[in-house]
């Protein structure tokens, strides 16, 4: 009886984890539709096979009650814990503050702007349903394997061999490897699955401005035909440059000038891997530096947007080069450490103005309150920081300045007007922003990262709420839980939201959610022994949490990747070099190329003074000949996606339908 218990626990968990597998479309798990009357349904699509079926949302929310309270009341493990609990008032406590925390990150509501969430909430619990069921089913029947000597010394010189590569190889071999790998990973997607080409229309307009940069202007004089240039974040009223701050661009200028632009995040990205077991060490230990790096490679999250050209990569880079230098001229008091510190912060500023203050904040109150303390030992350090970060603030409102005409008037204001400001009642599109869509986001932002930092079937943050569950009093714990809430709390001002590799406001402080991961992971034989009750060795803890996280990455990776990389390969936000690659296909070397495609697959190809011998502008049919004029030295074609033709000044290009756009 006791075998077909477990067997039938484990087939269940099997099938619900089989159920969730994505197929070629990462949203693909679930689709919630509404039908012609409430509720709203779930219609569910195993990967095992072409059938669906459907259940309403209430009876979802009914299965996954009733499976999660009944297992829990049939584990001993779970009942010894609450008796601890019951008798250490401090654990209790924190306990309840921590999984209060973790429960509002798992929390999703579909809006009008985001439409994805439920789907990723429903992965993460019937993901973390599916893993306890099968955990709770194969575990006994495993166990007696796992006893067996032969087994044991496989796992055991495993556990060895990749514990000594962690923690235990030289370091320089240790920081290399990881470095060398995750550049390569994230050149190679650059290439393979983002044809080295920015995507997202953020991306795009700091790329062109990057061009703008590098042939040593700020901005260019608006192109003829303005219309015919146009694109969403791109401001063209005589000038023409982009809305955003100039740090990434510069940035982007420098691979341009170098013939590789598609190296940037890549290079970036790469260095932030290296800072996380820096920052790891500094505020904890080498163990926490090194896991904490480790994280970072097999993070999904910083793996693709390193892999393309969005600002937030270059942001967390000088996110950790802040943090870590603040820290260290905390406790050397060294000029250079201020400078670096300033450098770090005065870039994020410059890359994303908004992040930088809830970013910084707490760090800053931290290295106040020691400057304080003790003024004769760090007033060098902290004079270093503030003159570092001035010259970086001064660049910014000198920028802004020539660009915009005013220090404190940034590209976003001016291209949609005061209403793109943080704050309720403002949007630069849509409906305008409240304290309640405020609430929607934020909830769906922490969902999110729950989903897209490992992608496993279980929430990412576990081993944060395994962290504070322990009731650790270390300092820098809250002092990196509470960066982190306090860029979520500023973006609860903030009117618009989306997914980008995941929920990208949030990308900059991630960083810190994966050292408190590695945190937990390294406190979680005070769980096991002290709360649970189970008086197991730590080496036997440490070998089980290491299967555990083998077993946690494996599922996650296999089954999550491959349809991110098919999502993210399949012309992303609707961009590609269909029309690049059929220009080198025909050899066409010069020309007027108005395209009816999205124009940010080619917008980065143009020369910022258009003075090269491809131009690319939008098609606006029978507007072309106004265009076309402005280039007489041109030959004008007509390019849908792969399709190129000759211009026919009548709109009906053969091979071509026309365009009225």
């Amino acid at each position: 009886m006791f075998f077909i218990v477990r067997m039938g626990f484990s087939l269940v968990g099997i099938l619900i984890l089989a159920t969730i597998i994505p197929h070629n479309d990462p949203w693909r798990m679930t689709n919630v539709v509404r039908v012609v009357n409430p509720p709203l349904f779930i219609d569910v699509y195993p990967a095992v096979s072409g059938w669906s079926f459907r259940i309403s949302e209430a009876m979802a929310g009914i299965i996954l009650v009733l499976g999660f309270v009944i297992p829990l009341l049939l584990i001993p493990a779970t009942r010894q814990g609450f008796v601890f609990l019951k008798r250490n008032k401090p654990a209790l406590f924190s306990t309840i503050l921590a999984f209060e925390f973790f429960a509002f990150t798992l929390i999703a509501v579909s809006n009008d702007i985001i439409h994805d969430y439920k789907s990723v909430f429903l992965f993460i619990m019937f993901g973390t349903l599916g893993s306890l069921y099968a955990a709770l089913g194969l575990a006994p029947l495993v166990e007696p394997l796992l006893s067996t000597e032969s087994l044991k010394r496989t796992i055991k010189r495993l556990y060895t061999s990749v514990r000594w590569i962690i923690l235990e190889s030289p370091l320089p071999f240790f920081l290399v490897s990881l470095f060398l790998v995750e550049i390569a990973l994230t050149v190679l997607i650059s290439f393979t699955v983002f044809e080295a080409i920015p995507h997202v229309q953020d991306s795009v307009a700091q790329y062109f401005q990057g061009k703008i940069f590098s042939v040593g202007h700020l901005t260019v004089p608006s192109p003829p035909g303005e219309d015919f240039f146009g694109y969403l974040h791109m401001i063209n009223n005589g000038q023409w440059y982009s809305q955003y701050p100039p740090g990434h661009p510069f940035l982007l200028m420098l691979g341009i000038l170098a013939g590789v632009p598609w190296l940037v995040n890549p290079f970036f990205g790469s260095l932030v891997i290296v800072l996380l077991y820096f920052l790891g060490t500094e505020l904890y230990d080498t163990k926490v530096g090194r896991i904490s790096a480790l994280l970072g490679l097999l993070s999904p999250f910083l793996l693709f947007m390193s892999s393309e050209y969005m600002n937030h990569t270059t942001a967390m880079f000088f996110f950790l080069l802040f943090t870590l230098f603040l820290i260290r001229s905390l406790r050397t008091g060294l000029v250079m450490h201020g400078i670096l510190a300033g450098v770090g912060l005065g870039m994020i500023a410059c890359i994303r103005p908004y992040s930088a203050a809830p970013l910084g904040a707490l760090f800053l109150l931290y290295g106040l309150y020691q400057f304080v303390k003790r003024p004769k030992e760090l007033w060098r350090a902290a004079a270093a920081l503030a003159v570092s970060t001035g010259v970086f603030g001064g660049i910014l409102l000198a920028y802004n300045y020539f660009t915009n005409g005013s220090p404190f008037l940034f590209g976003f204001e001016v291209l949609y007007g005061p209403n793109v400001r943080p704050g309720f009642g403002h949007a630069a599109w849509g409906v305008p922003h409240n304290a309640f869509r405020g609430l929607l986001q934020t909830m769906n932002n922490l969902n999110g990262v729950n989903k897209h930092l490992f992608e496993w079937p279980v929430p990412s943050l576990l081993f944060v709420f395994v962290l504070f569950m322990t009731g650790s009093k270390n300092k820098w714990d809250y002092l990196l839980v509470g960066t982190f809430a306090a860029v979520v709390f500023a973006y609860f001002f903030y009117w618009f939201q989306d997914l980008c590799f995941g929920p990208r406001f949030l990308y900059e402080p991630a960083a810190l959610l994966l050292i408190l991961t590695a945190r937990g992971i390294e406190r979680l034989p005070v769980v096991v022994r002290e709360i649970l009750g189970y008086q197991y060795s730590v080496e036997r803890i440490r070998v089980g949490s290491f299967m555990l996280l083998l077993l946690l990455f494996g599922l996650g990776l296999s089954a999550n990747i491959p349809p991110h990389l098919r999502h993210y390969s399949d012309s992303y936000w609707d961009v590609n070099r269909d029309v690049l690659n059929a220009l080198e296909e025909k050899g066409i070397k010069k020309g007027l190329i108005l395209t009816r495609t999205n124009f940010g697959g080619v917008l980065p190809a143009n020369p910022p003074l258009l003075d090269g011998d491809l131009i690319f502008a939008r098609d606006l049919g029978l507007q072309d000949s106004t265009i076309v004029k402005f280039f007489p030295a041109y030959e004008a074609y007509i390019a849908v996606g792969k399709d190129i033709q000759l211009y026919k000044s009548d709109g009906n290009t053969p091979g071509i339908t026309p365009s009225n756009r």
